[in-house]
């Protein structure tokens, strides 16, 4: 087993229905996190997902908003990567759900 899979199998995972919610804590950085639920979610390894900057995000730039001393924000931020909306909160959550369009 690779370190990714290991690494999904080991994050505190819960999927609900479309939904799948990991704990930042469980990994080194916050973008990390993002990485590892969409993987969850999507049932591949995280090595198997396009970077973060494809979907137009700075992966350096999410883990300072929520990890960093200077810059940490009380609230939550939400962007759409590889079909999933992806929800990160301040308190250590991440979430994602089936991006759906009307």
């Amino acid at each position: 087993m690779s370190e990714s899979e290991e690494r999904i199998s080991r994050t505190d995972t819960a999927v609900r229905g479309s939904d799948t919610a990991v704990d930042a804590a469980e990994y080194d950085t916050v973008a990390m996190a993002v990485v590892g639920a969409v993987a969850a979610a999507e049932g591949v390894s995280e090595i198997a997902l396009p970077p973060l900057y494809d979907a137009g995000i700075d992966p350096d730039a999410l883990n300072e908003l929520f990890e960093g001393s200077r810059t940490h924000v009380e609230g939550f931020f939400s962007f759409v990567y590889f079909g999933y909306v992806v929800t990160v909160t301040s308190d250590g959550g991440v979430t994602v759900e089936t991006h759906r369009t009307a």
